[in-house]
C-alpha cells in the first residue's frame, strides 16, 4: 500500500488536489508534528465545529493501541479541561 505520490509539473504546468496541509519546520518533527496539530484544531470542517465531539486517537497520541478503561478514563478530564467537549 502506498502512501504518497508525486505529480512532475512542467513550466506552465498546474496540478489540482484535494485540500492538503503542508509544512516545513526547523527543529525536526516535534516542531512539524505541533504546527500540523495546530493548523488542524483551528481548521472548520463542519458548520457546527463548536459542538462536536472529540474523536481521540489514541494510538498516536498516548497509548499506542493498548488503551484500556483505566487508560482511557485518566483521559476524560485533560480532554474536557483542554477542549471543552465529550470525549467518545
Amino acid at each position: 500500500m502506498r502512501h504518497d505520490w508525486t505529480q512532475l509539473l512542467r513550466p506552465g504546468q498546474s496540478f489540482a488536489s484535494v485540500p492538503v496541509a503542508l509544512t516545513r519546520m526547523a527543529g525536526g518533527l516535534e516542531s512539524a508534528f505541533a504546527t500540523l496539530t495546530d493548523y488542524g484544531r483551528q481548521m472548520r470542517l463542519h458548520e457546527d465545529n463548536e459542538n462536536v465531539p472529540i474523536i481521540f486517537n489514541d494510538y498516536m497520541n498516548s497509548h499506542m493501541g493498548e488503551p484500556d478503561e483505566y487508560k482511557v478514563a485518566g483521559l476524560l478530564d485533560p480532554v474536557a479541561k483542554t477542549w471543552g467537549r465529550e470525549y467518545l
